[in-house]
């Protein structure tokens, strides 16, 4: 698989990879596995 993504989505998994002291690709297979998860914004929950 293949992702395109901006420099500031780039940035922004770094700076999460660093803050769970994983690599960027680690950081995706685990919130790909649900082992990370992910909130909706506060203007999307019901």
């Amino acid at each position: 698989m293949t992702l395109s993504l901006t420099r500031t989505a780039i940035k922004g998994l770094d700076d999460l990879a660093i803050q769970h002291d994983l690599s960027r690709s680690e950081l995706v297979e685990r919130i790909g596995r649900g082992l990370i998860p992910i909130a909706k914004p506060k203007h999307h929950q019901q």
